[in-house]
């Protein structure tokens, strides 16, 4: 069953903890290390080995093994991320499933990590900027692009719980229509 729930995107902007917010921040970072990983044509055997680093067992060990063979199958951080995002709900209890829009919007959350990863690889602003014009200006509105560089440039992404991304997934989330399959859940 489908579900969305208006709250998610009060609860994904909240600078309180609460219980959804840890689980989009591990997906978040999750995602940017994806894209890190996509982006550097990482082997197979390093991404597994990132990915079971410091886990010893259990479910989590099961689900780290689901997100490899995601990765192997599709290369996509997007769907690695949702597969966090919906584990973590899971094991927390939370009754969210935000189906394929969760999906789209981990995309879309793609670009604030390909800002960060630049960000971190010590390109200054103007830079980036003007590289994601290029790369993205046809699929992206300037104003999306400059508004996520500055987000991203003016935050610490592992200081403020990924602020920028979350923002634009809660954006995301808000405004992406509904699914046939999400409304007829209701």
């Amino acid at each position: 069953m489908v579900r969305r729930d208006p709250r998610v995107v009060l609860l994904t902007l909240a600078e309180k903890n609460n219980d959804l917010k840890p689980c989009l921040i591990s997906a978040l970072e999750l995602n940017t290390g994806m894209m890190g990983f996509r982006v550097m044509n990482t082997s197979l055997d390093e991404v597994y080995l990132s990915l079971m680093r410091n886990v010893s067992g259990g479910s989590l060990r099961a689900q780290r093994d689901r997100q490899f063979d995601i990765w192997k199958a599709t290369q996509d951080p997007a769907q690695v991320a949702k597969s966090n995002f919906d584990y973590c709900l899971r094991t927390a209890k939370i009754d969210l499933d935000l189906g394929p829009v969760g999906t789209t919007c981990f995309n879309l959350v793609g670009f604030p990590a390909m800002v960060e990863l630049l960000k971190q690889g010590e390109f200054d602003r103007a830079r980036t900027t003007t590289e994601l014009r290029q790369a993205y200006g046809r699929e992206l509105s300037v104003s999306f692009i400059d508004d996520t560089v500055r987000l991203v440039y003016e935050a610490n992404a592992y200081k403020d719980g990924f602020k920028a991304h979350r923002e634009v997934y809660a954006k995301c989330v808000k405004q992406t229509p509904e699914t046939r399959e999400t409304r007829e859940t209701r």
